[in-house]
């Protein structure tokens, strides 16, 4: 796209260009240089210009003459291009507008300077600010004056919902002044005194005098010059330097498309012959593009570039923070999961432990009450013992077995019986669920101590 730009710019575009500004500066001058003949000419008002024509008067019917006919040429270009884009369209653009008001603002001139009429002064005055569009349309193939015809655009544009705040905080303070203020005070004699007046103040031009007669003059003076002067103002100046900074962030782009409009503007103007043109408008075109040693960035704006920067190095550190704590939080919760299941397998084991452990504890009863059983068949087991449970069910002819005879020995004591032996063996056993080798080796003990006993005429006491 760029290179097709600077192909039709150098092949037509920038001579096409350079005759419509050195037109647009004869009519231009023409129109200025003629009105100021015609009308400083020293005579009344109603006379016309033949009834007493004088040299400069002629000269400046010649210059309004010439300004008159380019006017002509602008209308046909205006005819041609509301043909190509359609009337409806045509009317949606500003320039469009303000170039018809300019064609209709010169032709209702002409008569008017020629008959001498007073109304030719306003129309002239009019007519010079509708130059400023098409001033600013012709100067879109320059760069810089591209760049500041399109700020200026933008500004104008930002700037409408200011200035009908501004428009309204006028209008209403100047009637507070104009009901506040005495009768006979200067400059607030009427409504309209008073409205150039509250608009002078926001420039900074008043009288003291006439705020100092009343409290509530005196009040309104101080609200109305620090809400307008000071903080009113200053909003129109960030306004206005956000847009500046804005615009020229994308400068280059902005300008390219500016002169591309341009371009197809000045396609629309030529003639059948010329689009046809092969070294106009070529199927294809070969385009050069030097290489620079060290590739530059155009400055775009102090604060959108330090935006930008920052904006960029806080996204790369959110990304870096985001990565390494998603890296932190993966292997915590690793450690976490794993520290939990290490958790669950040392509960599940001293479950596991304890249950085989209950089951080795009672087979180790049932093996000592078995034993017991086999060395006493017949002898009654204690009751709440594991032994007496095991050997002795409930309701068995076992448990109303009578007991049997006490042995001595020489001396007169009573030898226990194994069965005796067994009950305390039992019972050491249910009483040492947590200290289980001990009870087992009491129970050993005890349980080899007593045939021994009995044997060698020895009493336990039990």
């Amino acid at each position: 796209m760029r290179a097709a730009i600077a192909f039709k710019w150098a092949a037509f575009g920038q001579r096409m260009w350079i005759a419509r500004l050195v037109v647009f500066c004869f009519f231009f001058v023409s129109y200025i240089t003629g009105i100021q003949m015609i009308v400083g000419t020293e005579r009344s008002s109603d006379d016309a210009i033949w009834h007493d024509p004088t040299p400069q008067a002629i000269a400046g019917v010649v210059l309004f003459s010439c300004c008159w006919a380019v006017n002509l040429w602008y209308l046909h270009l205006e005819v041609k291009e509301m043909r190509d884009m359609g009337l409806p369209k045509y009317l949606q653009q500003v320039n469009n507008l303000c170039d018809l008001a300019s064609f209709v603002n010169v032709a209702s001139l002409a008569p008017l300077l020629f008959l001498g009429r007073p109304e030719a002064r306003t129309l002239g005055a009019i007519g010079t600010v509708l130059m400023l569009p098409k001033m600013a349309n012709i100067a879109r193939g320059a760069k810089k004056y591209s760049l500041l015809t399109t700020m200026l655009g933008e500004i104008i544009a930002d700037m409408i919902p200011f200035l009908l705040l501004m428009a309204f905080v006028i209008v209403a303070n100047a009637f507070a002044f104009y009901l506040l203020a005495p009768t006979d005070t200067e400059g607030f004699e009427s409504y309209g005194n008073s409205w150039f007046t509250a608009y002078s103040l926001m420039l900074g031009e008043f009288e003291g005098s006439s705020y100092q007669g009343s409290f509530w003059m005196n009040f309104f003076f101080h609200y109305y010059t620090i809400f307008v002067n000071i903080v009113l103002l200053n909003v129109l100046i960030a306004i206005i330097s956000d847009t500046h900074e804005r615009v020229q962030e994308k400068s280059d782009e902005r300008f390219l498309l500016m002169r591309a409009h341009y371009i197809l503007d000045m396609e629309a103007d030529l003639s059948k012959r010329a689009q046809f043109d092969p070294l106009l408008f070529p199927k294809w075109a070969h385009v050069l593009v030097r290489v620079e040693e060290s590739s530059e960035q155009l400055w775009t704006g102090r604060l959108q570039a330090i935006k930008a920067y920052v904006d960029d190095g806080m996204e790369k550190a959110e990304v870096r923070i985001y990565k390494r704590l998603g890296h932190e939080f993966k292997s915590l919760q690793g450690d976490i999961q794993g520290m939990l299941n290490d958790q669950k397998k040392d509960i599940e084991a001293m479950i596991t432990g304890r249950q085989s452990l209950h089951l080795n504890d009672q087979k180790i009863a049932s093996s000592v009450a078995e034993r017991l059983r086999s060395l006493s068949p017949n002898a009654p087991q204690p009751r709440g013992s594991l032994a007496h449970d095991a050997a002795e069910p409930r309701g068995s002819m076992v448990a109303n077995a009578p007991q049997p005879r006490r042995a001595t020995d020489g001396l007169g004591r009573s030898i226990p019986q194994l069965h005796h032996v067994g009950a305390r063996c039992v019972r050491t056993v249910e009483a040492g669920v947590g200290r289980r080798s001990e009870a087992i080796n009491v129970t050993a003990r005890l349980c080899r101590s007593a045939p021994e006993a009995e044997d060698e005429g020895r009493s336990l006491r039990i």
